[in-house]
């Protein structure tokens, strides 16, 4: 039998140790999302999450399990698929290091020659502890009607004298043992040979239990979730190449306990979101991410933001979160990024909506959970210093979804005159200008904001000479600007989806404002220069904000240079936000 390396850790949650800080270390931060079970020359076995797509499709799948690990593993390995779980499972998942003995391990599953030891929570009980059931899985009655419809006359064949039959014999018979026996569900043992969990879940079927979540299975037909469909494959034996394989998962996977009882286990989705993510965390300039993201992650009107000791926790929606699963978030991030403090803020559709118990709880110092924190927490993306401020109202200083933008204007600010529209706190020009910019022009109505910005300029060690700050509405910056002929190289158009200007009756609307605002801003590009539009608006689709770019630059020749994506921990969320890049002719 193969032995694991001697270094190899083998437990499914292994001991942490901490950075001097008491953060984890990244090396133990890989182990704790997706522990290595087993490793040699030839294969690789890890515990899935549930949550988590497998990956590593020739289709071109979604990056998954295999996707993150080989970017973890810088390439070194190519990775292939052996037992392909879906994403709502979990457990041991076996991955072979070449094709050659990947095509071997697959073509001994489908000959049935691994063995397999699943939990799954049914509904349902079981009034025996233990029983046996086994064969093909039922035809499904709808395909049987339709080829009836199609030959209603056919007869019907009659069936063999009872003296010739001969009893079929069972197929992977399935070994079913009860664990736990919850109020309406019951948490099963499984050992079978089944080379598919289609076929487990028909025999299931077949004694009445019904997997909890499962879409085709489940009577009430219910979209599956992660946090309520557990099938965890706990133990896998397969004859490999340098001898038998047997890969355990040590206990149950989180949230058995609380799925049995008909509860709601939080755990697995943040799991299961950290773990998308988990690449970035190995990347020690950037220390401010966004841990999960709402309904996109499984917890519908809830986003999370880290910025480095500090979470940040958006409800909106009128969403109602108990204060006891808040906690238990803070905790459960606490132990595996170290942080300390959680900020609870509050959003509701209408600003006319805020009341004043929402107002303070966005200026209160004190966290919902762990130790007050500094008015200001300085945080680093790619090299950059940013103040985050947590408590100074509804946002706190930067908005992480423009990261990988803010990245391309380092890159091609160089020796231009930069305009930042809508400028914030100023992250487009700190990045603009530590790319070398000439000068940089900010324009934002409020004061406050701009004077923010001058603190992450000075956290960067950026002379304020070349750099300019206008408390000004955009419109009327442009309209003098094209007045006196003030021209610039790059404008950066990052507007919110709705605002009030100064004067009564001023308002803008991004649906509709939007080519008004790109045509003023083009009487200011010079020839060859560059505009980077982006909004956040839901409601816009990427093909709308060409389509408004498109008709405020009408009088203008131009070319669409780059339709950026979004960083990778907001990329699950499709509909967060756009950006286009255009130049001039």
């Amino acid at each position: 039998m193969t032995r694991p390396k001697k270094n190899q850790r083998t437990a499914r949650t292994p001991a942490r140790s901490t950075t001097k800080a008491g953060t984890p270390t990244r090396r133990d931060l890989v182990d704790m999302l997706v522990p290595t079970l087993f490793e040699d020359d030839s294969v690789l076995a890890v515990d899935k999450p549930a949550g988590v797509d497998v990956g590593g499709s020739e289709e071109g799948d979604a990056a998954g399990i295999v996707e993150i690990l080989g970017e973890l593993r810088r390439g070194s390995e190519t990775l292939h698929v052996v037992n392909r779980l879906s994403r709502f499972e979990s457990g041991v998942l076996l991955l072979a290091k070449s094709g050659v003995v990947a095509r071997r391990l697959r073509a001994g599953l489908k000959q049935g020659e691994g063995q397999f030891e699943y939990l799954a929570v049914c509904r349902g009980r079981m009034p025996r502890a233990k029983l046996t059931v086994g064969g093909a899985p039922e035809q499904d009655p709808r395909k049987k009607l339709k080829k009836d419809s199609r030959n209603p006359g056919a007869r019907k064949k009659k069936k063999a004298p009872a003296s010739r039959s001969r009893p079929k014999k069972a197929e992977h018979p399935t070994a079913l043992q009860r664990v736990a026996q919850g109020p309406s569900r019951v948490l099963v043992r499984c050992r079978t040979t089944a080379p598919t969990t289609h076929l487990l879940r028909a025999q299931l079927r077949s004694a009445d239990l019904r997997l909890v979540g499962d879409a085709l299975h489940d009577r009430g037909g219910r979209r599956p979730t992660p946090q309520g469909t557990m099938l965890h494959l706990t133990r896998l034996m397969l004859e490999g190449p340098s001898g038998s394989i047997s890969v355990r998962a040590s206990g149950p996977p989180p949230g058995s306990d609380e799925i049995l009882q008909s509860d709601r286990c939080i755990e697995r989705p943040l799991h299961a979101a950290l773990l998308r993510r988990l690449p970035l965390f190995m990347q020690r300039d950037t220390n401010a991410h966004r841990l999960l993201s709402g309904a996109a992650e499984d917890f519908p009107g809830v986003t999370v933001e880290r910025f480095d000791k500090v979470l940040v926790v958006a409800l909106h929606e009128d969403r109602n979160i108990p204060p006891a699963t808040l906690k238990k978030m803070s905790r459960w991030y606490g132990q595996l990024l170290g942080t300390r403090s959680m900020y609870v803020k509050t959003f509701v559709k209408s600003r006319a909506d805020v009341t004043d118990d929402i107002e303070q709880s966005h200026t209160e110092e004190k966290p919902f959970a762990g130790k007050a924190t500094s008015r200001e927490v300085e945080i680093n993306e790619r090299g950059l210093r940013f103040a985050i401020r947590p408590y100074d109202g509804f946002s706190v200083g930067l908005f992480l979804d423009q990261r990988d933008n803010r990245t391309w204007v380092r890159k091609n600010a160089s020796e231009k005159d930069v305009l930042n529209l809508f400028a914030y706190t100023c992250g487009f020009s700190v990045a603009a200008a530590a790319g070398g910019a000439k000068s940089t022009v900010n324009v934002d109505l409020s004061p406050n904001a701009l004077e923010w910005g001058k603190t992450n300029f000075a956290l960067n060690n950026l002379d304020l000479d070349a750099h300019s700050f206008f408390p000004d509405d955009a419109f009327d910056f442009l309209r003098r600007a094209t007045k006196k002929d003030r021209m610039f190289d790059m404008i950066i158009v990052d507007p919110p989806s709705f605002a009030h200007g100064r004067k009564r009756g001023d308002r803008f609307s991004i649906a509709d404002d939007l080519p008004d605002l790109v045509r003023s801003a083009s009487m200011c590009l010079r020839d060859g220069g560059q505009m980077v539009v982006c909004t956040n608006h839901r409601k816009m689709s990427p093909r709308m904000l060409r389509d408004r770019v498109k008709a405020g630059l009408s009088s203008r020749r131009y070319k669409v240079i780059a339709t950026p994506g979004l960083p990778a921990d907001f990329a699950v969320d499709r509909d967060h936000a756009k950006s286009v890049i255009v130049q001039l002719s």
